[in-house]
């Protein structure tokens, strides 16, 4: 027998849930808590929302320019969006130093 693994059971206290390993003793696994010390509920409202990843087509209309300087290459990148969702990253100017792969 290997005391190590461990088999729950179903039936809860007030810490948590009683599991009992491989020779049957009781292991106490106490539930999570929060910031405050109380416990997390076992069941919670949640909605998932999700922005930008819609099929509607994004239109842009910008220019980069890239440039090997002697202290490494620079892009420099103006751009506007024409078309766009709630939930997208626009940016009008964007500058970046080094390579990107």
């Amino acid at each position: 027998d290997d005391p190590s693994v461990m088999v729950p059971d179903p039936i809860p206290n007030s810490l948590g849930y009683l599991r009992t390993d491989s020779n049957g003793d009781v292991v106490v696994t106490p539930q999570s808590m929060d910031a405050n010390g109380d416990p997390f509920p076992i069941a919670t409202q949640f909605t998932e929302r999700f922005f930008g990843d819609s099929p509607k087509p994004r239109v842009s209309v910008g220019i980069g320019v890239n440039w090997n300087s002697p202290f490494g290459p620079f892009r420099i990148d103006v751009a506007r969006a024409l078309l766009k969702e709630p939930g997208d990253d626009t940016k009008l100017f964007t500058f970046n130093v080094g390579t990107q792969f």
